[in-house]
C-alpha cells in the first residue's frame, strides 16, 4: 500500500507548493514551457487538495507519479497548442483515459480495497479522483 498516505499529521494540508514541485519537471519537456508546467502542476496539486477532503491522501510518490502522467501525456499530444489544435477536447479525454487505466491500476486497486466496506462508502474514491484532475487539467489547456 505504497501508495496511500499512511498518516496525516494535521487537518492542514501537507501538499507541496506547486512552484517547487514544478523545479522536478522544468526542462523534461520540449513541448511543455515553464510556465505551462508550472501551471498544470498547480492544478494537480489543487485537485488533491479537493480529494484529500473526501479523506483520499496520496503519498508523494504517487503525487509525483500522478504530475509526470498528465504532463507525458500533454507533451505526447504535442504540447497543449498543438493538441489543441489537432485534437478535439473528447479525443484527447479518450486518450487520457485509455492511458490511464493501466498506469494507474495497482494504485485504483489499493484504493478500492481500502475504501470497499467503508461506512462512508466511496470505494472509487481514487478513479473519481483520477478523472476530477484530468477534467481540470484538460480543461485548462481547452479552455486558455
Amino acid at each position: 500500500m505504497e501508495s496511500i498516505k499512511q498518516t496525516v499529521t494535521s487537518s492542514e494540508s501537507t501538499l507541496p507548493i506547486p512552484e517547487v514541485e514544478a523545479q522536478k519537471f522544468l526542462g523534461v519537456f520540449k513541448r511543455l514551457t515553464d510556465e505551462e508546467v508550472v501551471k498544470i502542476i498547480s492544478i494537480i496539486i489543487e485537485e488533491v487538495s479537493k480529494s484529500e477532503q473526501f479523506d483520499l491522501h496520496l503519498s508523494e510518490k504517487l503525487l509525483e507519479k500522478e504530475e509526470a502522467f498528465f504532463l507525458h501525456v500533454l507533451n505526447g499530444l504535442g504540447g497543449i497548442n498543438d493538441m489543441v489544435q489537432k485534437y478535439e477536447f473528447e479525443d484527447a479525454w479518450f486518450i487520457a483515459t485509455e492511458l490511464s487505466r493501466n498506469f494507474f491500476l495497482e494504485e485504483r486497486k489499493e484504493f478500492y480495497n481500502k475504501f470497499k466496506g467503508s461506512k462512508n462508502g466511496g470505494y472509487n474514491r481514487y478513479s473519481a479522483h483520477l478523472s476530477s484532475v484530468q477534467g481540470a487539467v484538460l480543461n485548462a489547456a481547452y479552455n486558455q
